[in-house]
């Protein structure tokens, strides 16, 4: 099969890890993807470093270099499915009409509904299947007005990683300036302003008097890391709350993380959660949006440290210190248990899913020569 993947998002963020784990694990199963990209972006680069074939478009006219590129691969034959990771991905194939020539299926990873709008609402109806990565986005979908046989669920995928040794954890430390004797509290997000970041500031300058051997270690980018960071100043945090800015290797975040705090208000699944649990970590999250989904599975619901269900404001001083002290209780009665819980987010998953997704509902698997992958997983 020749899938193309398109992603034009400006940023390297959960949906655009995603693209790279499905592409990876199409080429591991022997189809030829093919993605487009922005120009130099990492996930062009790490494409290419997979021996995926990238086709560039530039930031500043992304969407019409797009549509040019799809209507010319869909026209001479060279790609048998387009699969639009984000939504100006899906405005390029529309535009592009590929709808009319081969199947589209777009990935929806949004909290927000769909807007109401016929223009918007007519790109996700040309759609052949729309992907959701929750129950929770699979309902705003239909609660926007597009018929549920149309959506599907396929949750996303991490790699799962080698168990961390010390020799790892000291490595992380030493490139994070945090000594071995911290206890640190972790999280991986944009700094935008659903992410909650402010909130587990000021949680954590509560709980700092009584746990003076605690760090913050925030690493990212975005909008409001400023207004954060001027925050931490206000706080008198200089000291204890880390910023590194973007890290490429973000496996040596959950190398140096002793408790991940996923503090996020309102996300669609929380592909960050998840890679925390695979490497092993004791979490709290509060259990808005999708994020009750991921620890349900499987029973995988008993390596959640705290999790909350009541309002968001409920993740207080209180809140990490309980869990501070459970986290450690925990990690020396069972050192090695939460590592079992990669088990059920492995990335591999997630690529079968994708391409079974179709499976008696949809006929066009037959004429691709796919018949041999109509399996659940």
């Amino acid at each position: 099969m020749r899938p193309l993947v398109v992603d034009l998002g400006r940023d390297y963020r959960g949906g655009q890890h995603q693209a790279l784990l499905l592409l990876r694990g199409l080429v591991a199963r022997g189809h030829a993807p093919e993605l487009i990209t922005l120009c130099d972006s990492l996930l062009a680069h790490r494409a290419t470093e997979s021996g995926i074939i990238v086709h560039g478009v530039n930031a500043g006219c992304r969407r019409p270099a797009a549509v040019v590129l799809i209507r010319r691969l869909v026209r001479k034959k060279q790609v048998d499915i387009v699969h639009a990771n984000e939504p100006h991905a899906l405005t390029s194939a529309w535009l592009a009409r590929a709808q009319r020539s081969v199947p589209v299926i777009v990935s929806r990873r949004i909290a927000l509904p769909l807007s109401t709008n016929s223009f918007s609402l007519t790109r996700y109806r040309a759609a052949a299947r729309i992907v959701a990565v929750s129950q929770f986005v699979a309902k705003s979908v239909v609660a926007s007005g597009l018929a549920a046989d149309c959506v599907d669920v396929i949750y996303d995928g991490v790699d799962i990683p080698a168990v961390i040794s010390q020799a790892d954890r000291d490595r992380a430390r030493k490139q994070f300036s945090i000594s071995r004797e911290s206890f640190c509290i972790g999280n991986v997000a944009a700094f935008v302003k659903e992410k909650g970041h402010e909130l587990l500031v000021t949680a954590f300058a509560k709980l700092l008097p009584q746990f003076p051997k605690c760090v913050l270690l925030l690493p990212g980018e975005g909008p409001e890391k400023n207004k954060l960071q001027e925050l931490v100043r206000r706080l008198g945090l200089e000291a204890v709350v880390k910023f590194p800015g973007f890290v490429q290797d973000v496996d040596s975040v959950y190398a140096a993380t002793d408790l991940f705090v996923f503090s996020s208000h309102e996300e669609p699944l929380g592909s960050s959660l998840l890679a925390a649990m695979a490497h092993g970590l004791p979490v709290v999250a509060f259990a808005r949006g999708g994020v009750p989904e991921a620890p349900r599975r499987n029973g995988a619901r008993k390596h959640i440290v705290a999790f909350f269900s009541g309002s968001y404001g409920g993740c207080n001083a209180s809140t990490l210190r309980t869990t501070h002290r459970h986290s450690l209780n925990l990690a020396k009665a069972c050192p090695n248990s939460f590592g079992k819980i990669a088990e059920i987010c492995h990335s591999e998953r997630s690529e079968k899913s994708l391409l079974n997704f179709c499976r008696q509902k949809e006929g066009f698997l037959a004429p691709l020569g796919m018949t041999e992958l109509a399996h659940c997983f």
